[in-house]
């Protein structure tokens, strides 16, 4: 095994992909997803750092039979490390789903938790990746004008561009090219197609049900209709995500008397990061 070659991936024909190879077509890929809410910056420094933690020999020995190891910390933590708090907990989530946060101060190396995970990182606690002399320039933050909620959403979708680029980077490799993408129905065929399966939810006859049939209906109608003054301003920079936190805040409000509510990963206490929120 060549120490100085890091290899993300290998097909089942002996093709080989190196972790900057990888990288590099996620964060094109990845800077395209996020075009749409105006993220490029964001997506592009995530995509370049999620799979550093793969430069380890521990990794190496992974892609031949050895055993699992967290290749996600280390590109997590160098990224925590240049303030780019929100890339970090995208990429310490890339493949197990977005985490818990946790508490700066409390939470130990022993944690799962995003926090615990750095403090283990900082402590040692994992193989520290070879190759990575590429200085980190994080972005200049966006402004949320003080909604955590819809930072949140924003953190969300810029995490959806990072695993949706990372699969399909990593697909169209092992494929050798053949995956056929952007093959789909209009966005006119599928709005019926959804209609159509949400039509038998109008009649609803449980007390929970017809909540959840106002909270959508509710959500159907935000656009446009809610905090216009300051949507106006905040779509100007964020478009997508602003629509989306809009139209998911007014189902929690709607969901208000409801008595087991949404689980929204709205925990502004628990998740604070020091002037950033996740």
């Amino acid at each position: 095994m060549d120490e100085t070659v890091f290899l993300a991936h290998i097909a089942e024909d002996g093709r080989e992909q190196t972790v900057d190879e990888h990288e590099r077509g996620t964060a094109e890929l990845c800077a395209k997803f996020a075009a749409q809410f105006g993220a490029e910056e964001y997506a592009k420094l995530e995509a370049m750092w999620h799979d550093d933690g793969k430069n380890t020999q521990g990794f190496q020995r992974r892609l031949r039979g050895g055993p699992a190891v967290d290749h996600s910390t280390a590109g997590a933590f160098e990224c925590f490390r240049a303030n780019a708090v929100h890339e970090a907990i995208c990429i310490a989530g890339h493949h197990g789903g977005l985490p818990d946060v946790g508490n700066a101060k409390m939470d130990t190396p022993e944690d799962s938790t995003f926090f615990g995970r750095m403090k283990k990182a900082i402590n040692g606690g994992i193989e520290e990746p070879r190759g990575m002399d590429r200085p980190i320039t994080a972005p200049q933050r966006p402004n949320f004008y003080g909604d955590r909620f819809y930072e949140s959403v924003w953190i969300k979708m810029l995490y959806s561009c990072l695993v949706d680029a990372d699969y399909l980077d990593t697909e169209n490799f092992m494929s050798g090219g053949k995956a056929a993408r952007e093959e789909y129905d209009d966005m006119a065929t599928l709005l019926a197609y959804f209609e159509k399966h949400i039509a038998p939810w109008a009649n609803p006859q449980s007390e929970l049900n017809k909540k959840r049939w106002e909270m959508s209906c509710c959500g159907r109608r935000s656009k446009g209709n809610i905090h216009a003054e300051r949507t106006n301003r905040q779509r100007q920079n964020h478009g997508v995500a602003c629509i989306c936190a809009e139209a998911c805040r007014e189902a929690q409000h709607a969901a208000y008397n409801i008595r087991y509510p949404l689980h929204i990963y709205n925990r502004p206490k628990r998740q604070g990061i020091q002037g950033n929120t996740a």
